[in-house]
């Protein structure tokens, strides 16, 4: 049975993903409420929205940058982006500060 427009604009987001499939292999997947915002949030620490982005140097955005990759994230197996990276590329790296 094909999915209707009224049961798509039916699916609305929720605590969990919902999935509706129409029966021949096509899915339509509506994700959780918040989960696309987890990065604008973890970029609000160091870019709240009062702040003009064009008075912020190259260097201040760069150690944002820096800082944000170097974050370890559960997604990742609490690895940081930096590290995700390396192994997807057949490196492993440890990353340790004092």
């Amino acid at each position: 049975m094909p999915l209707t427009d009224v049961q798509i604009r039916a699916a609305k987001a929720g605590p969990k993903v919902i999935k509706l499939s129409d029966g021949g292999g096509l899915q339509l997947r509506v994700m959780a409420k918040g989960r696309s915002r987890k990065h604008e949030r973890r970029l609000r620490r160091w870019l709240p929205r009062d702040i003009d982005i064009d008075q912020i140097s190259d260097e201040d955005i760069q150690d944002i940058v820096f800082t944000a990759n170097l974050t370890p994230r559960k997604c990742l197996g609490f690895k940081t982006p930096f590290q995700a990276l390396l192994r997807e590329l057949g490196k492993e790296v440890q990353i340790r500060f004092s």
